[in-house]
């Protein structure tokens, strides 16, 4: 019997020719190695290949501008944005801190704002533009964008973080609280934030209440609410009122809490859950509005201050969730279950 040959046209291919894919993980691969002109070589095959073009026009920017190559990276970039502007804000970012990098403030806020246009829920974009925007001095401006990145992002840390802050130096004092605290709850690994939000907060409760001494009377307890910021408004002092009441009043085992011997933690915890009451309670709408609602309803407050304000004092913090790990765990499940899903 005669033998019968098939002729396969695809088995004349290279055996071991990488696939666009296969490509573009190697070039990830030697980026993360640092071997950045090695990586743009290896996107450009899988490109050849076949490639996600877009996409890999941006890894060639990205590349290129970790290699010093500032001409090569703008061109990189602004070709992904030909090829996709919609859905691409990565490109729009990137060559916006290029620009912003090279000290020209006003080419990268042109560059957010177009890409803005393209992706208006984008809140790498918002919050880029808020770091150029307090660069330029422009505070106000730099506040109400890094607040509009809260409304597209619940787990972006540095949008709340710097929401809070620029709330604290244009003195709304109700937005500096509620944003700081939450990004304490999303914090992620940024130890120099951490420090900086919690010692911003510990600062501003212990300089709410003070006590004079009058010799062998009864000492006196002095409120002093902070002085009128630019953009403070009625409801700013009634919330500061509200927590400096709050410390005259509470007590930590038995010592009031503006007493010299309260800890920083438990200080802390104490003096924040009015502010987190007030946060709840008002009619103000801001992006985090429900979600002090809900923490109040599910009676979550002193487990959301004990938990950001965890690595104050680890003991403590172990030594009450010994005696109260249900409600911890009542908590997170919420925060996974409900908030985050």
């Amino acid at each position: 019997m005669k033998a019968v040959f098939f002729f396969l046209p695809f088995l004349c291919l290279p055996l071991f020719a990488a696939d666009a894919e296969t490509l573009t993980q190697e070039g990830l691969a030697l980026h993360d190695q640092g071997k950045y002109s090695q990586a743009i070589e290896k996107y450009k095959e899988a490109l050849k290949a076949g490639g996600n073009d877009w996409l890999l026009q941006y890894e060639m920017c990205f590349s290129s501008y970790a290699n010093n190559d500032i001409p090569g990276a703008v061109n990189y970039c602004r070709e992904s944005i030909r090829l996709r502007s919609k859905g691409n804000d990565v490109a729009y970012m990137r060559l916006g801190t290029i620009y912003d990098n090279l000290g020209k403030p006003d080419s990268a806020v042109q560059m957010y704002a177009q890409g803005l246009k393209d992706n208006p829920d984008s809140y790498m974009l918002k919050y880029n533009m808020a770091i150029t925007k307090i660069g330029q001095h422009k505070i106000k401006e730099a506040y109400d964008f890094a607040m509009q990145a809260t409304e597209n992002t619940k787990t972006h840390g540095g949008s709340y973080y710097v929401t809070g802050v620029l709330a604290d130096s244009l003195g709304l004092w109700a937005n500096e609280y509620a944003y700081t605290l939450y990004s304490l709850l999303i914090r992620g690994n940024e130890p120099g934030r951490m420090r900086e939000s919690m010692n911003r907060l510990y600062a501003r409760n212990k300089s709410l209440v003070k006590v004079a001494k009058h010799g062998d009377e009864t000492d006196s307890v002095i409120i002093t609410l902070p002085s009128k910021g630019q953009e403070s408004g009625n409801f700013d002092f009634a919330f500061m009122t509200c927590v400096a009441l709050g410390i005259a009043q509470d007590s930590a085992n038995g010592i009031p809490l503006y007493g010299t011997k309260i800890g920083n933690y438990e200080f802390l915890v104490k003096s924040t859950i009015p502010a987190i009451d007030m946060l709840a309670e008002s009619n103000v709408r801001f992006s985090l509005k429900n979600f002090y609602s809900d923490l109040k309803e599910g009676q979550y407050e002193e487990s959301f201050a004990r938990l950001i304000f965890s690595p104050l004092s680890d003991k403590e913090y172990s030594s009450w969730l010994i005696l109260n790990g249900g409600k911890m765990s009542a908590f997170k499940k919420w925060l996974r279950t409900e908030y985050f899903k």
